[in-house]
């Protein structure tokens, strides 16, 4: 089971949560207390809205969209990588996605 976020406001997750599905933010900001995110989950956050990392951590994850885009694998938080689209002090670590810009693969 997965979660979806269709707020014009905020909902924020404090608890300990447990669902391991893929999570949607759809409008509106979803605020996570903690580094709670599945590491099989894909998250996607569309445009205008955001998702606030409001932990100490890195939180794995599998694959990431933001404003329609899918994310190469890496690090994305409030630095330049996310900060259109993530805040807060939590970072997420994408572990899979599309190859990065440039990233060249022969098959022979």
């Amino acid at each position: 089971m997965g979660g979806r976020c269709c707020l014009a406001g905020a909902l924020t997750l404090s608890g300990t949560n447990t669902y391991t599905g893929n999570t949607r933010v759809d409008a509106g900001t979803l605020i996570l207390s903690n580094a709670c995110l599945c590491a099989t989950s894909s998250v996607y956050v569309a445009k205008d809205s955001r998702l606030f990392l409001n932990f100490a951590a890195t939180n794995t994850i599998c694959s990431l969209t933001l404003g329609g885009y899918a994310r190469s694998p890496g690090l994305y938080g409030a630095f330049a990588s996310g900060a259109a689209f993530i805040s807060g002090t939590g970072v997420l670590m994408v572990t899979n996605g599309p190859a990065a810009a440039g990233t060249v693969l022969i098959v022979r």
